[in-house]
C-alpha cells in the first residue's frame, strides 16, 4: 500500500505525538531510547518522502530527454555503447541444437533434489527394509519421486514452444543455431528487483524471443514494428518508498492471421543490449516502423 502525501504528513504528527507516550510510559522504556526510536521513524518516513520526491524528478528528465529526442544521444553515452558492441555485443550459440539450449537455459535445479531423494530412498529400500510389501511401496513412492522431478527439471514454456513450432522446427532450430543471440539473466532478487531469465535470438529467417513465461518464433516478414521500452517501476515497502528500477525491453508486434489481432512478445535485456537489437533489426528490416527508444511507464 502506498501512502499519500497527506496520509504521511498525518502519520509523521501523530508519530511525534503518540509515538514518544506510547513507548515511554506504555512499554516503559528510557526516555533516551524513546526519543532515538520516534526520531528515526520520523527520519525514515521524511527520507522516504525525499528519495521518491528526487526518482520523479529523474523520471521526469528522462522522459523528456526520450520525448525531445536527447536519450542516448550525448557522446558519452554513444562511446560507451559504442565499447560494449566491440568487446561483448552479440554471443554464439554454446550448444548444437535449440532445444539443447534453451532447455538448459530454464533447467530448474529444484527437479534435482527430489531424483536424487527418490534415488537414495530407492538405495535405502534395497539395502535395508526387509518385508517384501513395504519394499514394494517404498519403491513405487521413489519412482514416483524420481519422475515427478524430471517432471519438474523440464521447463514446461520451453515444452509449449516447442509443440507450438511444429512442422517449422527444423527451419527455426537451423535459424536459431546460426543466429546472433543476447542473453540477459538475473538470479538476485532485492527489494527493489526481481529475478529475470530472457533474451532474443536473431537467425537468418527467425527471431526468437524469450523471457521467464514464454518462447516465440517470429518471422522477419511478420513483424510490424520493433521498440525500445524503457519502464520505471516503483518499489514500496509497509507503504513507505523503498526505490525505483529502470528496466530496458525490447518489444516486437507481430500480425496473428488466426486471431486477426496484433501480438507483442517482449523481453528485458541491458540498455545496450536493447539498444543493439533495435538497430539490428533496423538494418535487416528496411520495411520496418521503428520506435526506437519510447518510453513506458509501470508504477
Amino acid at each position: 500500500m502506498k501512502y499519500t502525501k497527506q496520509q504521511m504528513i498525518g502519520m509523521l504528527i501523530v508519530g511525534v505525538i503518540g509515538g514518544y507516550p506510547l513507548l515511554r510510559f506504555y512499554f516503559q522504556f528510557p526516555v533516551l531510547l524513546c526519543i532515538v526510536i520516534v526520531c528515526l521513524v520520523e527520519a525514515a518516513c521524511v527520507l522516504s518522502f525525499y528519495f521518491e520526491k528526487c526518482s520523479v524528478k529523474k523520471y521526469d528528465k528522462l522522459k523528456n530527454d526520450v520525448r525531445n529526442g536527447e536519450y542516448a544521444q550525448s557522446a558519452e553515452w554513444r562511446e560507451e555503447y559504442l565499447e560494449f558492441v566491440n568487446k561483448k555485443g552479440f554471443e554464439h550459440i554454446k550448444h548444437s541444437s535449440m532445444k539443447k539450449d534453451l532447455v538448459l537455459r530454464y533447467l530448474r535445479p529444484f527437479g534435482f533434489f527430489w531424483i536424487l531423494f527418490g534415488i537414495a530412498l530407492l538405495i535405502f529400500n534395497f539395502i535395508v527394509v526387509p518385508e517384501i510389501d513395504l519394499m514394494l511401496f517404498l519403491s513405487f513412492v521413489s519412482v514416483a519421486l524420481i519422475t515427478y522431478g524430471i517432471f519438474r527439471l523440464y521447463p514446461k514454456n520451453v515444452k509449449a514452444f516447442f509443440k507450438k513450432c511444429g512442422a517449422e522446427y527444423s527451419d527455426i532450430n537451423a535459424s536459431y543455431v546460426n543466429g546472433k543471440q543476447l542473453t540477459y539473466k538475473k538470479t538476485f532478487a532485492s527489494i527493489s528487483d526481481v529475478s529475470y531469465n530472457g533474451g532474443i535470438n536473431l537467425g537468418n529467417s527467425y527471431v526468437v524471443i524469450f523471457n521467464t513465461k514464454e518462447i516465440a518464433a517470429i518471422k522477419y516478414s511478420e513483424i510490424l514494428n520493433v521498440k525500445h521500452s524503457i519502464l520505471s517501476t516503483k518499489f514500496y515497502g509497509n507503504g513507505l518508498y523503498t526505490g525505483t528500477v529502470y528496466t530496458h525491453h525490447i518489444a516486437i508486434t507481430v500480425h496473428d492471421k488466426q486471431r486477426n489481432t496484433n501480438i507483442t512478445f517482449s523481453t528485458q535485456l541491458s540498455e545496450f543490449q536493447a539498444e543493439l537489437a533495435c538497430e539490428t533489426l533496423n538494418t535487416q528490416i528496411s520495411t520496418l516502423e521503428l520506435e526506437n527508444n519510447k518510453l513506458e511507464v509501470n508504477v
